[in-house]
């Protein structure tokens, strides 16, 4: 069977053909649900321009003070340099995610209750990261730091679109029910069989009930505010899924987490903010973290998966890329990074995410060992600034991989800085 975004299609034994054949068959049913109903991207005129044809997608998590510093305020500005130094040599508008934007007000917020997971020390990649999830749904009477609105109107005029993380199911109700909207936040949380309220996971964080009018309208407010007073350009959706968390509290207004009510209130939920969002400004964008396949229509991108080896066969960019914008997770800092970004470059995904300081370990303009990766990542950059190039790697439907004859022959190496942008467009012509 194949299973995209909680739809499954059988596959029975009569049929003839491989992975790609049944992607075929599958976009058949796919393209005519409401999902498509906007059509093709390169006919969609509701996503900006300028997000359709950027090559690359950026972040950064400013509370990360392993190669940083214990100041959000500081860690803003090295993040602005760096995003500045990819702007300048790009040369077109590129998109940053960007982690933990606010300063959480002592006693408000629940990195305040005792033994509070907030406060653990984080392995990996998240080393040295502090929570986002605290202080969540509680802007503007919890407020982004000091400068932000600056850095993101400076990085704006250069190109540079800020795009900073909110939670679709997340909120921060205090060490003791005290944040600021945590009062009238009780009647809206979600509720288990049992009618108590719910957490996320392990955390601290309460989940809304994304099927009830206060949620949508306070995540409305908090985007549009954003948009109004941060000069951010749009909004990444943390846990975006193809359906809210099942809520069993009929008073909100669904079933006792039945039928489609939690898929229809995630779809809803999005589409209240995105459409808000492109009300107050056309330009701006938003994009999701998984690749839900009914909330194609309310979202200009998704987040997906950079090369997993438990998905080697690009099923979804053969089902809907001409339909949704994608971009990959955090590129490695080694020699993947050439192969994470011919695979993207391949499904026609847009190359991220590539991680700004303070912790950087991707791409340095001033490290040497970098050369190699800059010049393979300026090829591809130089691609969509062609327009032929540019449509078919932005509009293009995925083609079949090439399968070669027995015995397999051997490419003779060729090296990429060797390639002449007329030449590779010439081939894809």
């Amino acid at each position: 069977s194949l299973g995209l975004g909680g739809s499954e299609m059988c596959i029975r034994d009569s049929l003839e053909g491989d992975w790609y054949d049944a992607c075929q068959i599958y976009r058949q049913w796919a393209i005519q649900q409401f999902w498509c109903s906007k059509g093709k991207l390169s006919t969609r005129q509701d996503i900006a321009a300028w997000y359709k044809h950027t090559p690359m997608f950026l972040y950064t998590a400013l509370g990360d003070s392993a190669q940083g510093t214990h100041s959000l305020e500081e860690n803003l500005i090295i993040a602005e340099q760096h995003f500045m130094e990819f702007l300048e040599w790009a040369g077109v508008p590129l998109p940053a995610n960007y982690y933990e934007v606010s300063q959480a007000p002592p006693g408000r917020t629940a990195v305040d209750i005792p033994l509070s997971l907030y406060r653990r020390p984080r392995p990996g990649r998240w080393a040295g990261f502090s929570e986002p999830n605290a202080y969540a749904g509680n802007y503007p009477k919890i407020p982004v730091m000091v400068g932000l609105s600056e850095s993101c109107k400076r990085l704006r005029k250069a190109g540079g679109i800020v795009c900073p993380y909110f939670g679709l199911e997340l909120f921060d109700a205090g060490p003791t029910f005290n944040s600021p909207y945590a009062a009238e936040s009780i009647p809206h949380l979600v509720r288990d069989l049992y009618g108590a309220l719910r957490r996320w996971g392990a955390e601290a964080s309460l989940q809304p009930c994304v099927a009830t009018q206060w949620w949508r309208n306070r995540s409305k407010e908090t985007c549009v505010l954003m948009l109004q007073r941060e000069n951010v350009g749009g909004f990444y959706f943390d846990v975006l899924q193809g359906s809210g968390l099942p809520c069993y509290w009929t008073p909100h207004g669904h079933t006792a987490a039945g039928g489609d009510s939690m898929t229809r209130g995630m779809h809803d939920l999005v589409q209240i903010i995105t459409d808000a969002t492109r009300a107050q400004d056309p330009e701006a964008i938003t994009s999701g973290e998984n690749p839900s396949e009914n909330m194609i229509d309310v979202t200009d991108g998704f987040l997906q998966a950079t090369l997993s080896p438990q998905n080697t066969a690009p099923i979804f960019a053969t089902v809907y890329q001409d339909y949704i914008l994608r971009y990959g997770l955090e590129l490695s800092g080694d020699d993947r990074f050439f192969t994470e970004c011919a695979s993207l470059f391949t499904e026609g995904m847009q190359i991220g995410r590539i991680r700004l300081r303070p912790r950087s370990n991707i791409i340095s303009f001033q490290n040497p060992d970098h050369k190699g990766r800059l010049s393979f990542l300026k090829l591809i950059v130089d691609y969509y600034k062609q327009p032929r190039t540019r449509t078919f790697l932005v509009y293009g439907q995925l083609l079949r991989p090439l399968t070669f004859t027995e015995p397999a022959p051997m490419p003779i190496p060729v090296s990429y800085t060797h390639l002449r942008a007329h030449e590779t467009e010439a081939a894809l012509v």
